[in-house]
């Protein structure tokens, strides 16, 4: 339910992107769910990035198969690494619970200046970590 009124809220918004970009507390506004410090984020990168989720005609599908899907059943987690934000406010802390006990081998990684997509908030670290486990 979040996740769609982010993406209605952005819909909404479009023709007043740039000028919700361009400020501060306009950029906490649209990625708030998503960041974990949106008033850092760039404001032409953000304008970008959500005229993109707006214009993509797999957004909303992906979303509702996302919400409406059965849990999935887990696995062995054999070569996976799960990174979690500290700051996610789409999939809180408690829900990494659900995460390491359906994946027990999986590698776990807690970023701790991310929000939900860690590569957002910490790019340098999220590569560095990916890298490390692919080695």
């Amino acid at each position: 339910a979040r996740l769609g009124a982010a993406l209605r809220l952005a819909r909404i918004s479009a023709p007043m992107l740039p000028v919700l970009a361009a400020a501060p507390g306009g950029r906490a506004l649209l990625m708030a769910q998503f960041m974990a410090r949106p008033w850092d984020a760039p404001p032409e990168w953000l304008v970008e990035e959500l005229r993109t989720q707006i214009a993509s005609p797999w957004t909303e599908p992906l979303l509702r198969q996302i919400l409406m899907a059965p849990m999935q059943p887990g696995g062995t987690g054999q070569g996976v690494l799960i990174g979690w934000g500290r700051w996610d406010r789409i999939c809180f802390a408690w829900q990494a619970i659900r995460a390491r006990e359906a994946f027990p081998e999986a590698r776990f990684r807690w970023f701790a200046a991310s929000g939900h997509y860690s590569p957002w908030d910490e790019p340098d670290e999220t590569a560095r970590a990916i890298l490390r486990h692919a080695a």
